[in-house]
C-alpha cells in the first residue's frame, strides 16, 4: 500500500473510508502491480471512458461475493512470476530445464486461475489458455520434477551428444 492515499490526504482518506478502498483494491500480484503503475488517471473529457472503466469493474465485482473474491487474489498471489526468464528468452538465451520447469510452473498456475475464475469473472479478463506451449511443456514433467529427455524433441539426442563430444574435445586440449 502506499503510505499516502492518490485518492485524498491520508487523514481523509481514513475518515472518509478511501483507505479502506485503496487496500482492497492493491494489486494481489507483481502483474497487477505493472499495471497498475501504467494506468494513468482518467482526463477531462474523458468522462465516458472513466464510466465504461467503473462499469467493468461493478459487473466483475458483481458476479462474485467477498469470499470468492479473496479466493481469487489467492490464486492471483500463487502465481509465480515469470518476467526475468522471460527476459532472458527475448534477448537470445537458451532456456536450461529448471527455467523451463519454471514456465511450465507459471503456465499450470495460470490455468488454475483462469479455471476458478471462470465463473466469476468475464472473459475478456481471464488469461489466455497458452494451451499449445502447456501440452508441449507437458512431455518433460518427471514425477514432481522436470527434465528435458532426449525423446523431447526429434534430434535433441544427437545434439546433446554433439554437445557432449565437443565439451571432451575442448577438456582434451586444454
Amino acid at each position: 500500500m502506499r503510505a499516502v492515499s492518490e485518492l485524498t490526504d491520508a487523514g481523509s482518506a481514513e475518515a472518509i473510508g478511501a483507505a479502506w478502498l485503496e487496500r482492497a483494491l492493491e494489486p494481489a500480484s507483481s502483474f497487477g502491480r505493472r499495471a497498475r503503475d501504467g494506468c494513468r488517471p482518467f482526463l477531462p473529457g474523458q468522462e465516458r471512458d472513466a464510466s465504461t472503466a467503473i462499469e467493468r469493474v461493478l459487473a466483475a465485482a458483481a458476479r462474485c461475493d467477498g469470499v470468492q473474491a479473496q479466493g481469487l487474489r489467492a490464486s492471483l498471489r500463487a502465481i509465480p512470476d515469470p518476467s526475468a526468464t522471460l527476459a532472458r528468452l527475448a534477448t537470445g538465451e537458451v532456456l536450461d530445464d529448471v527455467e523451463i520447469y519454471e514456465l511450465a510452473r507459471y503456465l499450470d498456475a495460470l490455468r488454475a486461475f483462469g479455471e476458478r475464475a471462470a465463473e466469476h469473472l468475464p472473459a475478456e479478463l481471464l488469461p489466455e489458455s497458452f494451451a499449445e506451449l502447456h501440452a508441449a511443456l507437458a512431455g518433460g514433467r518427471r514425477g514432481g520434477g522436470f527434465y528435458l529427455d532426449d525423446g523431447y524433441a526429434q534430434g535433441l539426442g544427437a545434439a546433446r551428444a554433439a554437445a557432449e563430444a565437443a565439451d571432451s574435445a575442448y577438456a582434451c586440449e586444454r
